[in-house]
């Protein structure tokens, strides 16, 4: 399974570079299922789940492939499936096509192309998880 749903709030939020469609984030902590607090390494959030993630009253947070895909707080459900889909097969399409000119290179874009085509494979996850909640 590739979803991960964490009790919040989340702590130590360190950005380490911006993107048009998001924040990276060098890590966070927040607790798991079983209440032990957990660190994740190099978290995407998008945009529109910023604000959200930062709010005292998170109560879970939902993360696909280390990209946060809804955080829940006592009042609502804040979901973007449709962003982080977009930001995780989208992203780097222009710098692959770059390699894949490159007779060098080729391999590894082909590779890459080929992990993002297999993770995809669990979008539906993301959905799942968000009809369990």
């Amino acid at each position: 399974m590739h979803v991960s749903i964490f009790a919040g709030p989340v702590e130590a939020l360190r950005p380490v570079r911006t993107f048009t469609d998001g924040q990276l984030f060098e890590a966070i902590k927040a607790n798991d299922r079983n209440g032990i607090q957990r660190e994740v390494p190099h978290v995407f959030c998008t945009n529109k789940l910023l604000n959200a993630i930062r709010l005292p009253r998170v109560e879970k947070i939902y993360l696909w492939h280390n990209h946060i895909f809804a955080v829940e707080t006592p009042e609502a459900l804040l979901e973007d499936v449709d962003g982080v889909k977009r930001s995780y097969l989208y992203r780097d399409r222009f710098a692959l096509l770059l390699m894949a000119a490159s007779v060098i290179l080729a391999p590894y874009a082909l590779w890459v192309v080929a992990k993002k085509l297999y993770g995809s494979l669990s979008i539906p996850e993301m959905t799942d998880a968000l009809r369990n909640a």
